[in-house]
């Protein structure tokens, strides 16, 4: 023994242990629930973003509107499961061949040429905007982060 030492005794009360443990338990669905819910929201704003580096403008401003809400409140699909929705148009913009398209009246593609382009009737040669996967890319490489840092934010609030 080490002259002028003494020992040191600790005791740990398990009782606030076990509170402690059973208060995670039951705050864990919470977080089951909270990291899908995030991982959609930046979904969603990756989604935005990639449409504007693809260089789709919006006409009626309906797909982007639906994107911004949805990066502030993803669609649940069910218990801790979000999704992101679009709308169908959009996925074809994405995954389209190239192809002539007929201006006929009463169809919404006439009255964009014409606004956005000053084309009369006839036909325009349409072109994919391929922006899903680059989406896709940019979000999936924060998929993980998001999870870790909300999984801390939890252990420190608690």
């Amino acid at each position: 023994m080490i002259p002028n030492s003494g020992i040191l005794t600790i005791s740990v009360d398990t009782r606030k242990v076990e509170n402690m443990i059973n208060g995670y338990i039951r705050e864990i669905p919470k977080l089951e629930d909270d990291i899908p819910k995030k991982i959609a929201q930046m979904y969603a704003h990756s989604y935005l973003q990639a449409l504007h580096k693809s260089n789709v403008t919006p006409w009626t401003g309906e797909s982007f509107v639906d994107l911004i809400q949805q990066s502030q409140n993803p669609v649940r699909l069910g218990k801790g499961n979000y999704g992101v929705v679009v709308r169908q148009y959009l996925v074809a913009l994405d995954q389209m061949k190239p192809h002539f398209v007929s201006l006929k009246r009463g169809r919404s593609i006439t009255r964009w040429a014409k606004d956005k382009l000053g084309y009369n009737p006839g036909k325009i040669i349409v072109r994919p905007h391929p922006w899903i996967r680059s989406g896709n890319i940019s979000a999936g490489k924060n998929r993980r982060k998001i999870a870790e840092n909300e999984v801390s934010k939890f252990i420190r609030n608690r």
